[in-house]
C-alpha cells in the first residue's frame, strides 16, 4: 500500500512538472545529454516500482533530480543528470548527505530549502547556485516536494539550470538600458506612435516641438502637422503602408507650441512596441537647410535670368560654367567655351601688365575690379565692368573663381558722348576751350620734363560777320564748319585745332619753336581759309588774322601764351586783316 501511495505522489509531481521539463529539454538540447543506465532502474527509491514510467521520465530529464530523506538530506536516489552535475558515480552518491557533497555554493540555501519543504510540503522556483564538477557556479531554479513514503518521508528535488537564461536576460536588460540611454541622448527627435497617438518622445523631440514630454505622450500626432501638409502626409503614409510607394522619409511643416513654423524631415519605419506594430519616427529640424536651399534656388534663378555674364573657372583658368547672360553678351554658346580659357574674349586693349595684376590679385584671394574691353564672337567690341571673386573652401583654399561682367557699352558710349560734348565744340566737333586748356597743360608738362617747345596760333576770321548778317546763321555755321575742316586737314595728329568761340580758333603746334616755322604754317592757314567756300546761296570768301605766341618766350603759362597770341592777332587785324603777326612784328600776307 505504501508503494502505491508513493508512486501516486510521485506521478502527480511528474505530471505537474512535465511541461517545464519539455521546455527545459528544448533549451538544453545542445548540452551533452547524460546516458541513462537502464540497468539501475531495477532498484529505484524504496516504494517505487522499478519500471514505473513516470520515474523513467524523471530519470531521462536533462535536469538533475535527486531524492533525499527529509530529516537529514541523505540521498536515496539520483538521476544521471545529477551524477553528471556532481561528477560522481551513482554508487558513491547514494547514502551520502547532499550537504557533504559541496554541491551548494551557499549551504545555507540548502538548509532553507529543507526547512521550507518540511513546513509547507512544497517549494517552487527556489533560486540557488549549484557547483558543477568543474568548479563552475551555475544558477538553478529548484522545485522540491515532500513525498509521503514509508518508513519515512522523502524529498524529491529537481534543479533547472537557468544560467544561460539569466545571462541573456541580463544582457538584454543591459542592452535595453544602453539603447534607452542612447535614444534619450540622441541629437535627433524620436517619436513612437500607435494608431496616430504618441506613445514615446525623447528629450530632443520635446525640444524641437516646444512641448513637454508629458504633453506629447498621449497626444495625437496629426495636429502637430501644418494643416496644408496633413492630407499629403496622410496619403504618403497610407500608400507606404499599402506598399504602393517606397517612401520612408517625409518633409513637412510642423507647428511648435509657441506657434513658430518649422520644417521637419521624418524618417519612419514600423517597429514592435509593447507587442504592437508602431511607427518609429526620427525627426530632424531642416528649417535652416530648407531656407538655404530656397536661397540657392533663388540665386540659381537669378544667375540664369540675369543679363550679366557669369562665368565660373577653375584655379588654372578653365571655364566650368557660363550662364545664358554670358551667351547673349559674348555670342559664344556654352558648349563652345566649357573646358577652355576666356582668351577668345581678349580685345587687345589691355597689355600684359593688366593681366599680371589681375592674376596677382585673385591668386592672393582678393577680388579684382576693372573696366575692360572684350571682343564678341562676331568681332565687335564691348565694354564691361568686371569683377572676379575667388571662392574658397572651409580651409581657406581657393577652389575656383567667379567672374561677373556687366555690359557697360551703352553707358560707356553715353559717357563718351557726354565727355565729348563737354570738351568739344558742338558745331564743328573741334576741341573747345576746356580741352584746349588741358592740351596746353600737357604740352607745358612735357616741356618741363623733356624741354619740348610749342607754339600757339590764334586765328580770327575776317569778313565773317557780314556773311552771318546777310545770309543768316545757317550760312555762318556752314562757313565755320568748312574753316574747321580746312584747319584740321592741314595739321598733324600731334597738333590741336580748337574753336574757342564765335569765329575764333586756336592751333597748338607741338614741337614748333622757331618763329619762321610757325610763320610759314600760319601763312598756309591764311591762304587755305581765303579760298572760296561754296554755300547753297553761292560762293563766298572770308579771310583770317593770325597771331603767333612762342612758348616759353611769349608766356610760360597757358593763360600767358594765349594772351600773347591773342594780342598778336589783334595787331594783325588792326593792320588790315589777312595777316600774320609774331610777337612785336607784323608781316603782310
Amino acid at each position: 500500500m505504501a508503494d502505491l501511495r508513493f508512486t501516486h505522489v510521485l506521478r502527480r509531481h511528474v505530471i505537474r512538472h512535465d511541461a517545464r521539463h519539455r521546455a527545459a529539454a528544448r533549451i538544453r538540447r545542445n548540452r551533452r545529454q547524460p546516458r541513462i543506465d537502464h540497468r539501475r532502474l531495477r532498484t529505484g527509491p524504496r516504494g517505487i516500482t522499478r519500471y514505473d514510467q513516470h520515474w523513467l521520465a524523471l530519470l531521462a530529464s536533462p535536469d538533475p533530480i535527486w531524492v533525499s530523506r527529509m530529516r537529514d538530506g541523505v540521498l536515496v536516489d539520483v538521476s544521471d543528470s545529477f551524477c553528471h552535475l556532481t561528477g560522481r558515480e551513482r554508487s558513491s552518491l547514494i547514502g551520502r548527505s547532499v550537504a557533504d557533497l559541496g554541491l551548494w555554493v551557499d549551504p545555507a540555501q540548502h538548509k532553507a530549502l529543507l526547512r521550507t519543504v518540511q513546513l509547507v510540503g512544497e517549494v517552487r522556483g527556489f533560486n540557488a547556485r549549484l557547483r558543477a564538477s568543474d568548479g563552475e557556479s551555475r544558477a538553478h531554479l529548484i522545485g522540491a516536494t515532500r513525498l509521503a513514503s514509508q518508513p519515512e518521508p522523502l524529498m524529491l528535488s529537481i534543479g533547472h539550470d537557468v544560467t544561460s537564461r539569466l545571462e541573456v536576460e541580463q544582457a538584454l536588460s543591459e542592452s535595453e538600458l544602453r539603447y534607452q540611454s542612447f535614444v534619450e541622448a540622441m541629437p535627433l527627435g524620436v517619436l513612437i506612435t500607435q494608431h496616430g497617438e504618441i506613445k514615446y518622445a525623447n528629450p530632443k523631440a520635446s525640444e524641437l516641438s516646444g512641448y513637454a514630454r508629458d504633453e506629447l505622450v498621449g497626444r495625437s500626432f496629426a495636429p502637430l502637422i501644418h494643416a496644408e501638409d496633413r492630407a499629403r502626409v496622410a496619403d504618403l503614409h497610407r500608400r507606404r503602408m499599402a506598399g504602393e510607394v517606397d517612401a520612408s522619409s517625409y518633409d513637412l511643416r510642423m507647428k511648435r507650441k509657441d506657434g513658430a513654423l518649422r520644417h521637419w524631415r521624418l524618417h519612419v519605419q514600423t517597429v514592435d512596441w509593447g507587442g504592437k506594430p508602431s511607427g518609429l519616427s526620427i525627426l530632424t529640424d531642416v528649417t535652416d537647410q530648407v531656407l538655404v536651399e530656397r536661397r540657392l534656388r533663388e540665386l540659381s534663378s537669378i544667375v540664369e535670368q540675369t543679363n550679366d555674364a557669369i562665368m565660373l573657372t577653375s584655379t588654372d583658368g578653365l571655364i566650368q560654367y557660363v550662364n545664358p547672360g554670358f551667351e547673349r553678351m559674348t555670342g559664344y554658346g556654352r558648349d563652345e567655351v566649357i573646358g577652355k580659357t576666356p582668351a577668345a574674349l581678349k580685345s587687345g586693349a589691355h597689355d600684359k601688365n593688366f593681366y599680371r595684376l589681375l592674376w596677382q590679385t585673385i591668386s592672393e584671394g582678393r577680388p579684382f575690379h576693372a573696366q575692360v574691353v572684350n571682343r564678341r564672337k562676331d568681332g565687335t567690341l564691348f565694354h564691361a565692368v568686371k569683377t572676379i571673386t575667388p571662392m574658397v573652401d572651409d580651409d581657406g583654399k581657393i577652389v575656383s573663381y567667379v567672374n561677373i561682367d556687366m555690359d557697360f557699352t551703352a553707358q560707356y558710349e553715353a559717357q563718351q558722348r557726354t565727355t565729348h560734348l563737354a570738351l568739344h565744340d558742338n558745331l564743328t566737333g573741334l576741341p573747345n576751350r576746356n580741352l584746349l586748356v588741358d592740351r596746353l597743360g600737357q604740352a607745358i608738362a612735357q616741356f618741363q620734363r623733356e624741354s619740348v617747345p610749342f607754339s600757339v596760333l590764334f586765328v580770327d576770321l575776317d569778313g565773317f560777320k557780314a556773311i552771318n548778317d546777310r545770309q543768316g546763321h545757317q550760312a555762318g555755321d556752314e562757313v565755320l564748319k568748312e574753316v574747321a575742316c580746312r584747319l584740321s586737314h592741314r595739321m598733324r595728329s600731334v597738333d590741336t585745332v580748337a574753336r574757342i568761340g564765335g569765329d575764333e580758333f586756336v592751333v597748338l603746334l607741338a614741337g614748333v619753336s622757331e618763329p619762321g616755322a610757325a610763320w610759314r604754317i600760319a601763312t598756309e592757314l591764311v591762304t587755305a581759309i581765303r579760298e572760296s567756300i561754296s554755300l547753297l546761296s553761292g560762293p563766298c570768301h572770308v579771310g583770317a588774322s593770325v597771331g603767333i605766341g612762342l612758348f616759353p618766350r611769349d608766356g610760360d603759362t597757358h593763360d600767358a601764351i594765349l594772351q600773347s597770341a591773342d594780342h598778336a592777332m589783334y595787331e594783325a587785324k588792326r593792320a588790315g586783316g589777312n595777316r600774320v603777326r609774331l610777337s612785336c612784328q607784323t608781316v603782310s600776307a
